[in-house]
């Protein structure tokens, strides 16, 4: 492992923002966690500014 290299290493993701109300299309209802599937899931945030 290169220590000048980004870590690539996953980040748990807390109880208390799994179960923050999400909404939007194409979504599940309930919180964050009923999004993922029960195996690994690549989850990311995009922000958008405007």
């Amino acid at each position: 492992m290169n220590p000048n290299e980004p870590s690539l290493q996953a980040t748990p993701l807390s109880p208390e923002l799994l179960d923050t109300p999400v909404r939007g299309r194409n979504l599940r209802a309930g919180g964050l966690r009923n999004q993922f599937g029960p195996g690994p899931t690549l989850f990311v945030f995009l922000r958008h500014f405007g």
